[in-house]
């Protein structure tokens, strides 16, 4: 009979405990997550753990601990409600077997209502007198715990606070959408510089959210692949030098069934002049056979009018082909690595033979000067 004199005072001498259990609840699941967040955050900055999924896993675990410790202090409140007190109240402190129960159950037909109210209100006056003596033990126990959860909280707040920071591992803490994201991205893999010159190294960045450790798998042209295992940071990351290269460099990385985009490896060949043949033209009223010129080599005479024909090529794509002299140029026609063309002196001087690759930069090696002196063309 929840309306009774005796289930009131039930539910009164229960009170106390009734609060206090509600805080161990609240507070003990708050510090028990706490704990677990702080010991994985402790285990990812030693690099015990170094996979991202430690973060979803934290929380999992974390947020299952907490609703144990809340569902365990709920349990024991639920406890203590009128009839389940009443029963232990009649099992420990003395009271008669059904003396408390029995006035919290309905009125059977056919009892007296002035007999049973006196009951009530004796046995509501017995319970407001010896109840809190008899739950007293049980307080004390239970204001024990609230102190040690309160304790545990505060351990719980400081570990996870100091193993917690802006960057690195534990940053993911805070971040579990995130750590999930980066458990799920591809593998990537990046060269820099590229390309290259022949005879320098590259590094190879590897980018790997997730994972412990890739195999990274690398060939030359005409050769098969060669794996080699590399360790990753926590963060997923690594960097390697490989070189010198001589010749192009093609590589992927794969972790499981998955695998990264190919890149390849420009090695730059050295730009240089490889070859260059001057034929030098007389104007047709001199009935002069045309012959070749030397390159670099003494001051040509040549009477006023004369052509100097100019075909080379270099070991690298060309971008432009000129001669420069006194302020002057004359350009050459350029196609892939090789150029052609003609060269019309109109004063004397050191004509310099700029040439320049695809990508804008001068060629190495030794400067080329042609040296010209103009003979003028004297009347018959």
């Amino acid at each position: 009979m929840k309306g009774s004199r005796t289930a009131r005072a039930l539910h009164e001498a229960a009170g106390p405990l009734r609060r206090r259990l509600g805080w161990v609840g609240g507070l003990g699941a708050l510090s028990v997550l706490l704990l677990v967040l702080a010991l994985a955050a402790w285990g990812a900055r030693a690099g015990v753990l170094r996979s991202p999924l430690w973060v979803p896993l934290a929380w999992l675990l974390g947020l299952a601990a907490a609703m144990l410790a809340g569902g365990l202090a709920l349990r024991a409140r639920h406890a203590l409600g009128s009839g389940g007190l009443a029963i232990r109240l009649e099992r420990e402190a003395g009271w008669r077997r059904g003396a408390l129960a029995g006035l919290l159950e309905p009125v059977a037909s056919g009892t007296s209502e002035r007999l049973r109210t006196a009951a009530d209100t004796r046995a509501a006056g017995q319970v407001n007198d010896r109840a809190p003596a008899a739950l007293q033990p049980q307080l004390a126990g239970v204001v024990r715990l609230l102190g040690m959860t309160l304790l545990a909280l505060v351990a719980g707040a400081v570990l996870l606070g100091a193993a917690s920071g802006r960057r690195g591992p534990t940053a993911l803490l805070w971040q579990p959408l995130r750590a999930i994201a980066m458990l799920r991205s591809p593998l990537e893999l990046s060269a820099v510089p590229n390309p290259v010159n022949a005879g320098d190294s590259v590094a190879l960045l590897f980018r790997a959210p997730g994972r412990q450790r890739v195999t990274l798998w690398t060939r030359a042209p005409g050769t098969s692949w060669e794996p080699r295992v590399v360790t990753l940071d926590s963060l997923g990351q690594a960097r390697r030098l490989v070189g010198p290269l001589a010749q192009a460099l093609y590589a992927h990385l794969t972790a499981g069934r998955r695998s990264s985009d190919t890149i390849e490896v420009t090695v730059r060949r050295p730009a240089f002049l490889a070859t260059l043949a001057l034929t030098i033209r007389y104007p047709s009223y001199l009935h002069l056979e045309d012959e070749p010129a030397a390159a670099g080599g003494d001051t040509l005479l040549l009477p006023a009018g004369s052509r100097i024909e100019a075909r080379g090529e270099a070991t690298v794509r060309l971008g432009a082909a000129r001669w420069e002299c006194c302020g002057r140029r004359a350009s050459l026609r350029v196609s892939g690595s090789r150029f052609d063309g003609f060269l019309l002196p109109a004063v004397s001087g050191a004509y310099h033979l700029v040439l320049r690759t695809a990508e804008g930069l001068p060629l190495g090696g030794e400067e080329m000067l042609l040296p010209v002196r103009l003979l003028p063309d004297l009347a018959p």
